[in-house]
């Protein structure tokens, strides 16, 4: 039986991004694992290895080789026939330590390329760090085709090393999970929660709040509007809110239309409350979270950057802003507000009818296993 095993720095992208596609190849075939930094990973179908090593941030060139060390041994031991391997200390660690271990197929999940939102040294080390993980993997697979492009177009790798699979995303969405019927039921018990029903749209993130996801450009093209009948809800952990504008954040804290909710058990009731999920990112691989609200029926405002802007057409199924541009967002936003009741109908049911036919879990994990099986039938 075949072995493959997925590798990321924290538990929590194994739960969201991999761990169904693990489990839906243990069921056609192959001896499926995972590996991340300690924590909760609870499947009967994949086994799962904490490697204490793997940390999440900056980690020093001692922790570096005791995590790829670490890695070396585990891969040496269980002799995987795949590994993949997403976000950034993973990705680097798994890479020199599968290609030290001679793991025949090693595939780099480029969710995203970091470095060309930095400058100076951060983008020299991001990109040479990019370079290497590429280098090592015998497969490249981006979460857009925007970012394919970018890639060959810029030589991180060649075309023939580089794939995405069906319609990109890093698994598609649950439409079980993320399910459009329950879109009132969610709507109204947030509604009583939060008092929703005293505004006329509700603006909504769900995410890591932090400056590259464009939280400052958010808070204050919102706080601009200056609309006392709109509201935007801020869901996820705010334990990096100090790299925010704080002036900003501040002003945010003590306006009565912004609800910093913070971490969720249950993000779709959340889509489902949102009139608008925003993401004006400034750099993204794809953007699960606008892929989860339109399971929902919920339309986007993002930014125009690739990835996102292959699930939002705009006018169809969303709108789009400049990134990193307060009077964009602003302008759209309140293009988002004077949206007349059936021309938001049509886009919320455009924005299912698109999650649904293009990026259905269902169909990605038959391409993820079809995949699988290529690539290991072209090792040489």
């Amino acid at each position: 039986m075949k072995k493959i095993c997925g590798i990321a720095t924290l538990p929590g992208s194994i739960n969201s991004f991999m761990l169904g596609n693990l489990e839906y190849v243990s069921d056609h075939g192959f001896e499926s694992y995972c590996m991340s930094s300690p924590g909760e990973v609870v499947s009967d179908k994949v086994k799962f290895i904490p490697v204490p090593q793997l940390k999440w941030g900056v980690m020093n060139p001692i922790e570096l080789f005791k995590c790829i060390y670490a890695l070396y041994k585990v891969f040496k031991k269980e002799r995987f026939d795949i590994i993949q391997y997403a976000t950034s200390n993973a990705a680097i660690c798994a890479s020199i330590a599968g290609w030290m271990a001679r793991v025949p197929v090693r595939i780099n999940l480029q969710w995203g390329i970091a470095y060309p939102v930095y400058k100076g040294w951060k983008r020299w080390l991001f990109y040479y760090s990019t370079l290497l993980i590429c280098k090592l993997s015998t497969s490249v697979q981006p979460d857009s085709k925007g970012n394919l492009k970018f890639s060959i177009d810029n030589k991180l790798y060649p075309a023939s090393k580089g794939t995405v699979v069906y319609n990109g995303s890093a698994c598609g969405v649950d439409l079980e999970k993320y399910d459009i019927k329950k879109r009132q039921e969610w709507r109204e018990e947030l509604t009583k929660k939060y008092q929703l029903n005293k505004y006329k749209i509700v603006y909504g993130f769900v995410g890591r709040v932090v400056v590259e996801k464009g939280i400052n450009e958010l808070l204050e093209a919102f706080l601009n509007m200056n609309q006392s009948d709109c509201c935007l809800m801020i869901v996820g952990p705010l334990n990096d809110v100090g790299r925010l504008d704080q002036a900003l954040y501040q002003r945010a804290l003590e306006s009565d239309n912004v609800i910093f909710v913070g971490p969720v058990s249950n993000a779709a009731m959340y889509y489902a409350a949102f009139d608008f999920m925003m993401l004006p990112s400034y750099q993204e691989g794809f953007g699960m979270t606008i892929l989860e609200a339109a399971g929902v029926g919920t339309p986007s405002i993002i930014s125009n950057i690739k990835g996102p802007t292959e699930l939002i057409q705009d006018g169809i199924n969303g709108f789009i802003c400049e990134p990193r541009s307060v009077d964009s967002l602003q302008s759209v936003m309140q293009k988002a507000y004077q949206i007349t009741t059936n021309d938001y109908q049509d886009m919320a049911d455009n924005a299912y009818a698109i999650a649904k036919r293009d990026f259905d879990s269902v169909q990605f994990k038959q391409k993820f296993l079809e995949n699988r099986i290529y690539l290991l039938k072209s090792v040489k």
